[in-house]
């Protein structure tokens, strides 16, 4: 990325029962992308959608994979590492095509932020999940 650059940024957010809302989640990460000087797009949320559900079954998580595909956004940015991911099997399911496209992943609850070069370093992008526990 380019610096002095608007990045485009999409927030992905996910609650998993109908009674609860993604205020919470969209409220904390909004305010790190303004503090950061970010722009952004695009939000995909998807309400009373369990992890266990596959893309296909996410809408807005399948339509973050299309809009990281066509290369339309320069980062994703969610609430916690459990958030990026289609389907709890694979909690950052977006990640090889986050890495092939050179889309840049920000996860708020764990400080990995692949935008920075400490985050390159330290191969964040690869495997944000290296210091999170299962």
């Amino acid at each position: 990325m380019l610096q002095g650059m608007t990045q485009r940024i999409a927030i992905d957010a996910r609650v998993s029962t109908g009674e609860r809302t993604p205020d919470d989640q969209l409220w904390e990460v909004r305010a790190v992308a303004e503090r950061m000087g970010r722009r952004v797009a695009e939000e995909y949320v998807d309400h009373g959608v369990g992890g266990a559900r596959r893309r296909d079954r996410r809408p807005a998580c399948d339509r973050l994979h299309r809009t990281i595909v066509r290369r339309e956004i320069d980062s994703v940015m969610a609430w916690s590492v459990d958030r990026p991911g289609c389907s709890r099997q694979q909690p950052i399911g977006l990640l090889p095509d986050l890495d092939a496209e050179d889309v840049d992943l920000q996860l708020h609850q764990q400080g990995v932020d692949t935008t920075m070069p400490a985050g390159k370093a330290k191969g964040s992008k690869r495997s944000p999940t290296s210091s999170v526990s299962a």
